[in-house]
């Protein structure tokens, strides 16, 4: 079925009758260039400088905590002076946000509202990381956050089938010891050099230093 005008649903879906008498319908949100939290704002005026969604957020949330964001509005900054973003009322009707966020200016001349997409729980695999040690530039670690389904798929594997991430450790890629790669691997748990008492809860496992510099332990459930 159709989605509402200007709705962040990647589809919509309606069943007449889902078997309990109830008449559905349901708006599905993907993970593209519209709900990505590093995505840049969207909907700006021509020569607007736009900045990463994420920018608003790391500000006044955890953006470990969020999975992701879509701008609701986006036009001239109102006020003369950058102002951190504040909670506000988010469009009324049904919607995915868990919070919405606005300031008058960002910082770049930018007047924008955005909807924000918290993450189910630690193992929601559209959670980000990043930023795991807290100082990164003395290991060489860039700033910045990721979806942990990016780590699946860094190593070639599909998330069709995942149902949860969990992030076992994550910090400088040094003192770990010898077995820790230089780039991201997989395997069984059981397969990393050091004794881990939970190997046998997961699928699989990934381990290694990811494109950011992070040093990455986690393992997923499908």
């Amino acid at each position: 079925m159709a989605c509402p005008p200007d709705s962040p649903y990647a589809y919509c879906t309606n069943t007449g009758n889902d078997g309990g008498g109830n008449n559905l319908s349901l708006g599905v949100l993907k993970l593209n260039a519209k709900t990505d939290p590093n995505g840049l704002y969207t909907g700006c005026p021509g020569g607007a400088q736009l900045k990463p969604k994420l920018s608003l957020i790391k500000r006044v949330r955890d953006p470990r905590l969020i999975k992701g964001a879509v701008t609701l509005s986006c036009d001239t900054a109102t006020v003369a002076n950058s102002t951190k973003a504040a909670v506000v009322d988010c469009p009324t009707g049904p919607d995915p946000y868990d919070y919405c966020l606005s300031t008058p200016n960002d910082g770049s001349g930018n007047a924008v509202t955005i909807g924000v997409v918290a993450a189910k729980d630690a193992g929601d695999p559209y959670g980000l990381y990043g930023e795991c040690n807290t100082t990164p530039s003395a290991y060489g670690i860039e700033k910045g956050f990721k979806s942990k389904a990016t780590l699946v798929t860094s190593v070639g594997l599909s998330m069709d089938t995942v149902r949860s991430i969990d992030l076992i450790g994550c910090n400088a890629p040094v003192g770990i010891g010898s077995w820790f790669p230089e780039n991201m691997v997989t395997g069984s748990c059981s397969e990393i050099p050091i004794p881990l008492a939970w190997a046998n809860r997961y699928s699989y496992c990934i381990w290694g230093t990811d494109d950011k510099g992070n040093g990455v332990v986690a393992g997923v459930n499908q």
